[in-house]
């Protein structure tokens, strides 16, 4: 067993966007530091790679701008293609409507079918103060009650500040990792 309870044998993949800065690194940081894996996403990829140096095993740096969709699809396909599944969504949000409401639709639209097809799985939308905040909200309540038939639970989590302060951003990756530890059985598989 490891320290925070799991099995040292069970590895979630996580896949979070806008991991350069805010909740997405401080989350990335936390998730990698504990043994599951990532798939580390960024504007600038070249902000993170250096986790690839500190997790060569367990972190996957890609390029998205989720505005993009072209980017989504092959993120997430890189994804299946190193880790073949994801576990874990989690969207931060950024300062313009469209990467906050449609990038986080979009990148939603392409993890589910994984979370899907083993009845399993959590997907965390991070609300800011950012425009887009209400849309956010409602997509996450009408996901929510879709997908618990299927086993998969949408979780949202307040951020006051964009996560750019590093008590708020770490308290915030903090609360997300004991909400998908608590609302997840562990799971053997490699």
């Amino acid at each position: 067993m490891t320290e925070s309870g799991w099995p040292s044998s069970y590895k979630r993949v996580w896949f979070i966007t806008g991991a350069s800065d805010g909740i997405g690194r401080a989350l990335t940081e936390a998730v990698l530091a504990r043994g599951e894996r990532a798939v580390v996403t960024a504007r600038r990829p070249e902000r993170v790679r250096e986790l690839i140096e500190r997790y060569p095993a367990q972190a996957l740096v890609v390029e998205l701008d989720v505005t993009r969709r072209e980017q989504v699809q092959r993120s997430v396909s890189e994804a299946s293609d190193r880790f073949g599944r994801i576990d874990v969504l989690v969207n931060t949000t950024g300062q313009l409507f469209d990467a906050n409401v449609f990038g986080l639709v979009d990148v939603t639209r392409a993890v589910l079918p994984f979370m899907e097809r083993v009845c399993r799985g959590h997907v965390i939308n991070v609300l800011s103060i950012a425009p887009g905040r209400l849309a956010v909200e409602g997509f996450s309540a009408a996901l929510a009650k879709q997908m618990a038939p299927l086993g998969i639970k949408v979780s949202t989590f307040e951020s006051s500040a964009n996560g750019h302060h590093p008590e708020e951003s770490a308290s915030v990756a903090e609360a997300i990792m004991a909400a998908v530890d608590d609302n997840e059985e562990p799971d053997i598989r490699g």
